[in-house]
């Protein structure tokens, strides 16, 4: 080998011990690699791609497999949500989560021969391009599409798959928002005054997110998916496949609902929105908002433009950690050049209670008896060291 080829084979070497190990497209029972991996511990960006008229069964489908693969890795922000329309511009691994009529037509030619009568049936697979490895989560209808994503909840169903197809008779059951499930997310805890720094606050106790309700618009855009994909794993407070996580139209949402609330927005697409800012006005920023809601004063966040450019500023916001870390009070207001402005509301003040002034008073009366005998003490210390040396003089 002459020196000239020893040469370029030890630089091929030494970069192959920098760069990513890529991992190739697998079966389905390797999930969740290679869209996270043991092999790959600095993460790729992983894509999950839905519809850009993303139905609620889409979404939640898309979260719950967001969470399962967010527990898999610390790099959680290298997970991204997006639609379709933003399918070429991906680079990496992607997750693509559509009914059957929806999908690409890239996923459409790859369908294999048992997608042709699926029935009451989801359907799973797996290729590989020139990116990397994609995942088809799929159905005849949407609304089989959580119970198809729930299918990768549970390792035991899927270890023993072989190969890069899976049909998925029945997952588990996914609970809707019903009357029967908004019990209280503040239950016997009560919330301080909101607070940016704090987050996940109050929307995590305990390491897990509280039942949450994400409201969203008719057509949720790229910029509205993808700013929710932000916020759930910011400062890594992302939520786990084992958080109960329900997804409902503006339409449908209830102010009175004792389920947190994200809200995410423009002044044209959500009424809802614009009914909890009420007269607040927020010019031509993005905003990002704090603010407990209803008599049950129950955790609530909105992400409001008046546009979606001006949405698309409060996005562009989030993907600094130190902007992120820079955020505090009930809200901020973001410009185009990303700068932004504080939201603090006026504190109001009660009375204090008869009790705690009573209990004030005493505190007061017993410091200053401390007080007085304490110099007591002091004078009295004196005295007898002054008596001590004059008799010390005599002898």
């Amino acid at each position: 080998m002459s020196p000239k080829a020893k040469l370029l084979l030890l630089i091929a070497v030494v970069l192959a011990g920098f760069l990513p190990m890529r991992v190739s497209a697998g079966e389905i029972k390797d999930f969740p690699a290679p869209f996270v991996s043991a092999e790959d511990p600095y993460g790729r960006n992983t894509g999950i791609y839905l519809p850009s008229n993303t139905t609620d069964q889409e979404l939640q489908a898309a979260l719950l497999l967001r969470g399962e693969l967010g527990e898999e890795t610390w790099k959680e922000d290298m997970l991204v949500l997006g639609t379709l329309d933003t399918l070429q511009e991906a680079r990496d691994n992607r997750i693509l989560i559509a009914a059957l009529s929806d999908l690409p037509e890239e996923a459409r030619e790859k369908l294999p021969p048992e997608s042709a009568d699926l029935k009451d049936q989801g359907l799973c697979y797996e290729y590989e391009d020139e990116k990397g490895t994609v995942l088809v989560v799929t159905a005849d209808e949407a609304s089989l599409l959580p119970q198809t994503a729930a299918f990768f909840l549970n390792k035991e169903g899927y270890s023993d798959v072989e190969g890069d197809l899976a049909l998925v008779e029945n997952g588990p059951e996914i609970v809707e928002e019903t009357a029967e499930t908004t019990e209280s997310a503040t239950e016997d805890q009560p919330v301080l005054s909101p607070d940016l720094s704090l987050w996940p606050y109050p929307f995590r106790k305990d390491g897990e997110f509280l039942p949450l309700t994400i409201v969203f618009p008719d057509d949720i855009s790229d910029t509205e998916l993808n700013l929710l994909g932000r916020i759930l794993a910011m400062k890594d407070g992302g939520i786990s496949s084992e958080t109960d996580i329900s997804v409902i139209r503006c339409e449908d949402a209830d102010a009175e609902s004792t389920r947190n609330q994200i809200i995410i927005g423009t002044g044209d697409n959500n009424d809802y929105l614009k009914a909890l800012m009420g007269e607040e006005e927020i010019g031509d920023n993005g905003c990002l908002r704090l603010l407990l809601r209803g008599e049950e004063e129950t955790p609530t966040l909105l992400l409001y433009g008046k546009d979606e450019e001006s949405l698309s500023w409060v996005l562009r916001f989030l993907r600094s950690k130190e902007n992120v870390n820079l955020m505090e009070g009930d809200g901020i207001l973001v410009d185009q050049d990303l700068g932004f402005t504080v939201i603090r509301l006026p504190e109001t003040e009660e009375e204090p209670k008869k009790e705690e002034t009573e209990g004030g008073r005493l505190t007061l009366m017993i410091c200053i008896a401390a007080g007085i005998l304490t110099a007591a003490g002091l004078v009295l210390l004196v005295v007898y060291s002054i008596r001590d040396r004059k008799n010390e003089r005599k002898v």
